[in-house]
């Protein structure tokens, strides 16, 4: 959770609003992103229109330097928060402060529109994006469990 971003130096480039001309691109990151992150995928339909939604309802942001290279999205709003999740660099693209930027730029403009905090999910045995979203001002509040009771 964050109320306030650390000031940081950040990478080139600038975030910016996706629009339906990154298409094809944010439907190939979106696939990656599930592959990489969930250890699943999805239809290219199905990733279609989750993909053309979030552009619809402006919730997908990009970090351009030159060509896009970064990627996270908005998303469950609620009266005081919002989350920041589908947070992807390809890999010829990391370990250039990319996606801490991408982020922190994502996370102080929905500080300044009306939410008091962000909040993002991440994946603990990750220490690379564990460190970027601290080095932001991200703090650790708990954990979750996902139980699955369907049968196999």
């Amino acid at each position: 959770m964050i109320s306030k971003v650390n000031e940081l130096t950040p990478a080139k480039g600038q975030i910016r609003i996706a629009n339906v001309n990154d298409l094809p691109t944010l439907q190939k990151w979106t696939l990656d992103f599930m592959k990489e992150a969930l250890q699943e995928s999805g239809t290219e339909d199905a990733i279609e229109r989750f993909v053309r939604q979030k552009i619809e309802t402006k919730s997908i942001f990009l970090w351009e330097d030159g060509q896009l290279v970064s990627m996270a999205a908005k998303t469950r709003p609620t009266k005081k928060s919002i989350s920041i999740n589908l947070v992807y660099t390809p890999k010829e693209y990391r370990k250039k402060g990319y996606a801490r930027s991408c982020v922190a730029s994502l996370t102080e403009r929905l500080l300044r529109e009306e939410y008091k905090y962000c909040t993002l999910y991440t994946d603990l045995m990750n220490p690379t994006s564990n460190k970027i979203y601290q080095e932001i001002g991200y703090k650790e509040v708990g954990d979750i469990l996902a139980i699955d009771f369907s049968e196999k």
